[in-house]
């Protein structure tokens, strides 16, 4: 996914504002490192659950995740409500789109660790049936005179 949001990252700046060729070439030399780490970080995650031990660098990968995710987010909501009174809003529309798809990748790689959960619905009736289940073992209080 974070190789996806390099296409819409790059294409629109470069194509209406040549000028951010600096930025948008920093930005995807990025995009690159992060992705070779994500393949070194997948191998670690393995070993640490055949091992039962959480790699150091497996854990600073999650809480960069748990930064970097509402940064793009909010970068992404930035040039998203300046896009309509700006010269080219297609280029930050585009740009926009590609901050969004970096914060979704880091949220699904931080979600990776986690261990994996039940559908919603049937966590929603297992909570419901137990909430009558323990409805029903109450017994009333009886008045103390």
């Amino acid at each position: 996914m974070i190789t996806l949001s390099s296409v819409p990252f790059a294409a629109g700046p470069l194509s209406h504002l040549p000028s951010t060729a600096p930025i948008v070439a920093a930005g995807l030399w990025f995009l690159h490192r992060t992705q070779k780490e994500n393949y070194q970080i997948e191998e670690l995650q393995k070993d640490s659950i055949e091992s039962g031990v959480v790699h150091p660098k497996v854990y600073r990968q999650e809480r960069e995740c748990a930064a970097a995710g509402p940064l793009s987010a909010g970068c992404s909501a930035f040039v998203f409500s300046h896009a309509p009174d700006s010269a080219s809003p297609e280029a930050l529309y585009c740009l926009g789109a590609g901050s969004s798809l970096i914060s979704l990748s880091c949220y699904v790689m931080r979600a990776n660790s986690l261990p994996p959960r039940d559908p919603v619905w049937k966590r929603a009736k297992d909570g419901l049936v137990e909430m009558v289940e323990n409805y029903r073992a109450k017994p009333a209080p009886v008045p103390v005179e």
